[in-house]
């Protein structure tokens, strides 16, 4: 079991969670002391793309596809055409853009990906460490 994953059980019952998916992300990210992402990190210059979570210097991108079970923008043909866009798009720039649903965030597993990643990218813990 990844390091962030069990270092985020042993804090759950200490503090109290976000709840919407996005919030929910950045806290176990905190908790789980990984280095701090970029939140709503617009990576494309002159485009209004952003990510979620953005890690500059390690070119990882996390987007939760919230909304894709009650026909949000992520669960339509135009989301999903914009969402392939965005892919391409951070492709070409070389970052590595990883999509997690709202349940693999509340399971834990977007946590476990992101300190992966990140490990594998060059840093997990924070600068300061």
């Amino acid at each position: 079991m990844p390091y962030a994953y069990r270092h985020l059980k042993a804090h759950r019952a200490r503090g109290k969670a976000p709840s919407d998916p996005e919030g929910l992300l950045a806290w176990q990210i905190e908790v789980a002391g990984l280095a701090t992402p970029v939140r709503g990190y617009r990576f494309v210059p002159g485009r209004r793309f952003s990510a979620d979570f953005g890690w500059p210097r390690e070119r990882l991108l996390i987007e939760v596809q919230g909304g894709i079970w009650s026909y949000g923008a992520h669960g339509r043909g135009w989301g999903i055409e914009r969402d392939i866009l965005k892919a391409q798009l951070a492709a070409e720039l070389g970052y590595l853009l990883v999509p997690v649903t709202p349940a693999d965030v509340r399971s834990g597993h977007a946590l476990v990906l992101a300190e992966t990643l990140l490990r594998r990218l060059g840093r997990g813990q924070h600068a300061d460490t």
